[in-house]
Parts: C-alpha cells; structure tokens; sequence
C-alpha cells in the first residue's frame, strides 16, 4: 500500500510536516496490519476485484449473450469499480487507524 497518497489528506494530520505525516500514516497503517489476522489491504484489494470482475461476468452472461468483447468491456468495468471501492475501503481504513493512533498518542 502506497501511503504518499494520504500525506495531505486527513484534515487531524496536515498541519505537520510531510516527514511526520509520512511517520504517523505508517503507524496508522502497521495499526490496521496488526489488528487483522490477514494482510487486510491486500487481502481486500483482491477480493473486490475478484468479486466484481465475477459480478460483471455473471449479469453479462445472464443478461446478454458472452461474446469475447463483452467479456473484455466486463473485466474492465469490474476493475474500475473495484479500484473506486478499493480506494474507498482504504481511506476509510486509514482514517481508522490514523484516529487510533492519535488517540494513543495523546492519552
């Protein structure tokens, strides 16, 4: 998981210097990794793509009939959308996290 793209992001952290959010971001994340016996953001990543790239397959195949470029314009519409909910979970995990740490911090 990329954590530059949550440097700026959280309104809680942006009045720190982009060294200490980059620190912060990391304790958020390895916070989130050490609370779930999987590796949740990769674990989740996966699923959602798989999920809706079968999703997509499964209403194309009982809506229409499956031909190879219905079936190219499906993966990828799967895959937009599940990279849209991806991003989506991960922010919101990342928030998570990012207050748990803060809390930790503070108390």
């Amino acid at each position: 998981m990329d954590i530059k793209e949550y440097i700026e992001c959280f309104d809680e952290i942006s009045h720190l210097s982009r060294d200490k959010q980059f620190t912060v971001l990391e304790k958020a994340r390895d916070e989130i990794q050490s609370n779930t016996s999987l590796p949740s953001f990769a674990f989740i990543a996966f699923s959602v793509r798989v999920s809706f790239i079968f999703l997509f397959l499964g209403a194309n195949y009982f809506l229409w009939e499956l031909s190879i470029l219905k079936f190219v314009v499906s993966v990828l519409l799967g895959l937009l959308f599940a990279r849209v909910l991806v991003s989506e979970i991960n922010s919101r995990l990342m928030q998570r996290g990012l207050k748990r740490v803060l809390r930790k911090n503070t108390v």
